[in-house]
């Protein structure tokens, strides 16, 4: 089970910034049977984490703003496989950092957004190359780059959205070297789409 305490706060500095605070405290009890063992048991564990979160937005027009925003997480997994030292894996830990601007044009109907973001994550959870019946927790993933999100109202009854993201997503850190720079399933390098 888990139990989640989250408290955020959001102050005007002015007309022009504004600030956001956040914290949140989980605890994580995770449990899991291990079938592969010579005598197969019921494993668990209990983890504890704060994670902050802070925002800033500079609004120098009514139709331009700029942000910038860090968080940290902490992500536990339903029972997502055993080490092959016969424990549970520990919770994945991120940190996010962002920046950004917005702009509003043609009367709020126009509202494109760039964003700039490193996110990385210690503790991510994969099968074991040498046993796929256990999992491996990798050092550190890295995924980085820039999103363009370009929304255009056209008329109240339809509107359009085109994306763009340009990623790299690698394991950055490991105590396996030969696993450093290597690309993360299912994180393609440029994706587009568009909806109507």
């Amino acid at each position: 089970g888990t139990l989640g305490v989250y408290v955020r706060d959001g102050s005007k500095l002015g007309d022009q910034w504004r600030l956001l605070l956040g914290l949140r405290y989980d605890r994580a009890r995770t449990q899991g049977r291990a079938q592969y063992l010579p005598t197969p048991a019921t494993l668990a564990r209990t983890d504890e984490a704060f994670s902050p979160r802070v925002g800033l937005t500079w609004t120098p027009t009514s139709a331009v703003s700029f942000y910038a925003s860090g968080s940290k997480s902490f992500l536990t997994e339903p029972f997502s496989g055993m080490l092959r030292s016969g424990g549970l894996p520990a919770p994945s830990r991120g940190t996010q950092l962002e920046v950004g601007t917005k702009l509003s044009l043609l009367d709020g109907r126009l509202e494109p957004t760039l964003a700039l973001f490193d996110i990385r994550r210690r503790n991510g959870v994969v099968s074991d190359p040498a046993d796929f019946n256990y999992v491996i927790q990798v050092g550190e993933q890295r995924s980085r780059g820039w999103e363009l999100d370009v929304p255009f109202t056209v008329s109240p009854q339809w509107r359009l959205l085109a994306s763009y993201t340009q990623l790299k997503a690698e394991i950055s850190e490991d105590s396996d070297t030969a696993l450093i720079g290597k690309q993360l399933a299912n994180a393609p390098r440029r994706s587009a789409s568009l909806w109507s």
